[in-house]
């Protein structure tokens, strides 16, 4: 590939490398909420097409491999990850692909695109069959993967939360709703309110991944909510955000938007809890990534229990 080094027996080739480049061990967050708007069609007693299920989970992968790709190659070109504290993690100052010279950024920048095709591919069949919002809400995703670090919009870099709340509606409404219509074909209230945990939850992932990076951000004027607020403040915030997902489970299991076997998504409560037991402002580094990874867990662990309990539900007739 364009712009690799010839070879240390450690350097990833193919696509180990492009995987790597695409950070694939976070593609559970976009998984998750195409599978609970998937598990809320069917206990409304929608018939399961998984044909369909298929072709979204491969949509919404490859969309989430192309913004990724993206992302670390508009994070390299301004400075923020090759300046980051952990520009050598391949989890948290980009995926290191870029910033060790394995692979060029216009070679990146291609295969970035060539994921958002696949994608594209995807959700055109899925618009075929399941009609025109398939292609609206895919059209929403690909512009907020987009437009977070892409000028002249870049919103991720400009504050006020506007990075958050574009990662808030890209991994919960938008794909929640997605994996409800391709099976039930219509839009509804329901799946949208229902993503408020996941959205919360992948949101506090990428909140305290800015933690990890604070003067590379601050240097490259990328202007996150730690950046912006301060270690003490935003550590604060960060507790909030992860209490607001395991909150709005309770809630909507009250409201009746969920079943009651949802509330298994509270066992990953105390986890998450547990996490910030040694976290202070004036925390090493390597501390706040270890956070970030536990919340990432926590994410994977409490989405698959609340999916589970939905679709127990209509098992149950509940």
């Amino acid at each position: 590939m364009e712009g690799m080094e010839p070879g240390t027996p450690e350097t990833p080739r193919g696509a180990a490398l492009v995987l790597r480049l695409a950070r694939v061990q976070y593609t559970p967050v976009i998984l998750l909420p195409v599978l609970l708007g998937t598990a809320l069609a069917f206990e409304e007693g929608v018939p399961l097409s998984v044909p369909r299920l298929l072709l979204a989970l491969a949509g919404a992968f490859a969309a989430h491999l192309g913004a990724n790709t993206l992302n670390d190659v508009h994070d390299f070109l301004t400075g923020a990850d090759p300046g980051a504290e952990t520009r050598d993690s391949r989890d948290f100052g980009g995926s290191d692909v870029l910033t060790r010279g394995w692979m060029s950024p216009s070679a990146a920048h291609r295969t970035a695109w060539l994921f958002f095709a696949l994608a594209g591919g995807c959700g055109a069949a899925l618009t075929f069959l399941a009609g025109w919002p398939v292609a609206a809400l895919a059209a929403g995703g690909l512009f907020l993967a987009w437009a977070y670090v892409a000028p002249p919009v870049r919103y991720g870099y400009r504050g006020r939360g506007l990075g958050e709340a574009g990662i808030f509606l890209a991994f919960g409404p938008i794909p929640v709703l997605g994996g409800w219509y391709v099976q039930a074909e219509t839009i509804a209230l329901r799946p949208a309110l229902a993503s408020l945990p996941l959205a919360f939850l992948t949101t506090a992932i990428l909140f305290n991944h800015h933690f990890t990076h604070v003067e590379g951000d601050r240097k490259a004027g990328k202007m996150s909510p730690v950046v912006v607020l301060g270690k003490p403040r935003a550590l604060l915030v960060s507790k909030a955000v992860l209490a607001a997902a395991f909150l709005s489970v309770a809630g909507l299991v009250a409201g009746g938007v969920l079943p009651w076997p949802a509330l298994a998504a509270l066992l990953a409560a105390p986890l998450a809890a547990g996490l910030f037991r040694d976290v202070r402002p004036d925390s090493p580094v390597e501390r706040f990534m270890a956070l970030t990874g536990g919340i990432a867990r926590v994410n994977l662990l409490a989405g698959i229990l609340l999916i589970l309990g939905v679709g127990v539900s209509r098992v149950l007739l509940l």
